[in-house]
This record gives structure tokens, C-alpha cells and sequence, in this order.
């Protein structure tokens, strides 16, 4: 994978690890990776989501903010994961290692307002 060799471990943007970890997480003390895609989106999926399933990190959750969508990855293998699914900001979604902690799609998401100023600031010429 370009930017990854074997000797090199997942850099997910937020990552949850078992919680009698102390200090920086191993890949099996990992439970759930989350990457944050707006810019990165084609990276993050065809890139960082496969390499979090061939290390075995049992749940990756790709928030598309781009699309405001949660992409939400599980069951992971040498070939990927094998289940994939898309929640929209009205649905709920819990981690299968947190199954009580249950949060809102939208409530991941950049509020409208924040998303239009980040917009914004990467158009050309705009200026404060």
C-alpha cells in the first residue's frame, strides 16, 4: 500500500482502545478505529479502511463528511472487511464493543455552519 510497509502500524485519526490499556494501544488492544474523511475521503477509504482490516482491528468507522454519512466497516480480514454498511445522520449507531453507548449519526458530524466556513476557507480567494 503506498505510504506502508509491513513494518508499519494503522494511524487511525481517533482509535478506541480495550480500556485496561495504559499508555499508547497495541494493534490487538485496539477495538474501534475512526477516520475522519472530507479531503482524504478516497485515501482514507481505498487506503487507510482496508489496512485497519488487514491488521484486525474488529470496527472502523469512516466519517464522511464529505457526504455526511457514516461509513461503518466490521469483520475484518486479509481481503477487507466483509460487512459494510452506511448510516445516514437520522440513524443511530453503536460500537459492537460499546453496544449501550449509542449515538447519533448527525451528532458525529460538522454542523452545518462549521462545514460552510471550512468551505469556504478552501476556496480560492476567500479571505477573512
Amino acid at each position: 500500500m503506498p505510504g506502508h510497509d509491513r513494518h508499519t502500524e494503522p494511524q487511525p485519526d481517533l482509535a478506541v482502545a480495550r480500556p485496561e490499556v495504559v499508555g499508547a494501544p497495541r494493534l490487538g488492544e485496539l477495538l474501534l478505529a475512526i477516520e475522519v474523511a472530507d479531503p482524504s475521503l478516497e485515501d482514507d477509504r481505498g487506503t487507510k479502511v482496508p489496512w485497519d482490516a488487514r491488521a484486525g482491528i474488529p470496527e472502523t468507522w469512516l466519517l464522511n463528511v464529505r457526504d455526511g454519512v457514516l461509513e461503518v466497516h466490521r469483520e475484518p480480514g486479509r481481503a477487507g472487511d466483509a460487512w459494510t454498511r452506511t448510516y445516514q445522520p437520522n440513524q443511530r449507531i453503536a460500537p459492537e464493543a460499546f453496544p449501550d453507548l449509542v449515538l447519533r449519526v448527525a451528532d458525529l458530524l460538522p454542523s452545518p455552519d462549521l462545514e460552510s466556513a471550512a468551505a469556504r476557507a478552501r476556496s480560492p480567494g476567500w479571505e477573512r
